[in-house]
């Protein structure tokens, strides 16, 4: 299920990670359903349910629905086998499912805010960069 998962190294701050998810073609489950789980992962401080900021953009041809969420980051899933990551808070969410030929790809980058919004531009051009 995780095709990739990358570590980011903010000034020697580690808890950031953009992890990329391929479940094959028609699998994955829905843009909607993903978005809906991402951002169930966060939380505003008085604990009702983050905020999220909704986007449609294409690379190269391909569709892309992105999102955005700020809030306290309740974990998510980690590896098999190893523990559920921290949770964080002040946290950013920056997630993009690329609708491919043969299946849609999932981009999920969460960290600490201050760390995600440094990443911004690179996320930006890695999804620019995206094609068949």
């Amino acid at each position: 299920m995780r095709a990739a998962e990358f570590g980011l190294d903010m000034n020697g701050d580690t808890s950031s990670e953009l992890a990329v998810f391929y479940f094959g073609a028609d699998q994955g489950g829905s843009v909607e359903a993903n978005i809906t789980r991402w951002t169930g992962q966060l939380k505003k401080p008085d604990g009702s349910a983050a905020d999220a900021k909704r986007g449609e953009r294409s690379s190269h041809g391909i569709a892309i629905s992105t999102v955005e969420a700020e809030g306290n980051y309740a974990g998510g899933m980690g590896m098999p086998g190893a523990p559920a990551p921290a949770a964080i808070p002040d946290a950013m969410l920056l997630g993009a499912i690329a609708k491919g030929p043969e299946g849609s790809v999932f981009f999920k980058l969460t960290g600490p805010r201050s760390n995600i919004e440094a990443a911004r531009s690179a996320f930006d051009q890695l999804l620019e960069s995206i094609e068949h």
